[in-house]
């Protein structure tokens, strides 16, 4: 199976140099991106326990530092209901504070560590051209999915390193995001999304060999793992030019294929064709000046 990535006319810079961005989930379309539809962090009761600990930790810490260790033991022997109403009300409060603050940290902690690369099992997409292509004026990518670039996990728990085909559910299998495991928070999205038929492989941004900015993180693309290049219908006569002079001035992207995206207007649909001329006939084949 073949896997695509559709990018504008500008990302012919990939081909070019070879390496791709891993994007953060905050800067995807989905806005909701590792961002499963929970209620709560965690579990009450499950909070309240940890709280509970907490706040034993520090009225035994405030108490002893101001009137001695013994205080507050013999403070919970003469007003137990007191304190353990002291104590609900504390935890109650910290829990409805601390719930949203937890979700929120996950994913920053993840939108701060990782990036994403995201493809589809279809090269043929209307909406996809339209959305990620500059409206068929770019180009697809098209990816071996055996190549071992996509197989490299580092242990047998490495939820990143590895292609993941996306799943789509608008309802995760717990309302606690601490229940959810791996693959319903990286490789989930909701079922509005289904139409891209994505697979996405996650890589630690502490790999990258270059930043660019701020937050921009780029990774090698080995030749080999690329199979092919299709043109959109709309691509301009300079960016075909510009994808010859890339594939012909080097030689490890010799074996590329190259396809045509047609737009068929009656139905919105595009087809795709490949043919096994040479890369110097593809201005010919566009309709491009090789002037």
């Amino acid at each position: 199976m073949s896997l695509y990535k559709y990018v504008p006319p500008e990302r012919l810079d990939v081909l070019r140099h070879l390496r791709i961005r891993f994007t953060q989930p905050e800067a995807q379309n989905d806005p909701f991106e590792f961002r499963p539809l929970v209620d709560r962090f965690r579990r009450s009761e499950v909070a309240e326990e940890s709280l509970s600990e907490q706040w034993e930790r520090y009225y035994h810490e405030k108490f002893s530092q101001r009137f001695g260790p013994q205080v507050f033991a013999e403070i919970k022997k003469r007003c137990p209901t007191f304190l353990a109403l002291q104590k609900s009300v504390d935890v109650a409060k910290a829990d409805r504070q601390s719930d949203p603050a937890s979700r929120e940290e996950v994913f920053q902690e993840l939108n701060r560590r990782v990036g994403i690369l995201s493809l589809s099992d279809i090269p043929d997409s209307f909406l996809l051209w339209w959305r990620y292509a500059s409206g068929q004026s770019g180009f697809v990518y098209e990816f071996d999915d055996k190549h071992p670039w996509f197989w490299a996990k580092t242990r047998e728990n490495d939820d990143t390193h590895e292609l993941r085909k996306v799943n789509y559910v608008d309802v995760p299998s717990s309302p606690y995001l601490a229940e959810l495991d791996a693959h319903e928070v990286l490789y989930s999205k909701r079922k509005n999304w289904e139409y891209e038929r994505e697979w996405r492989i996650i890589r630690p941004f502490v790999e990258s060999p270059q930043r660019v900015g701020d937050d921009v993180y780029l990774f090698d693309v080995p030749p080999t793992a690329l199979t092919g290049v299709i043109v959109g219908s709309s691509t301009t006569d300079a960016s075909i030019h510009e994808l010859v002079q890339i594939v012909t001035s080097n030689r490890n992207l010799a074996h590329l294929r190259i396809g045509c995206a047609h737009h068929v207007p009656s139905d919105s649909t595009v087809d795709v064709e490949f043919w096994s001329e040479s890369v110097a006939q593809i201005p010919a084949q566009f309709g491009a000046s090789t002037s």
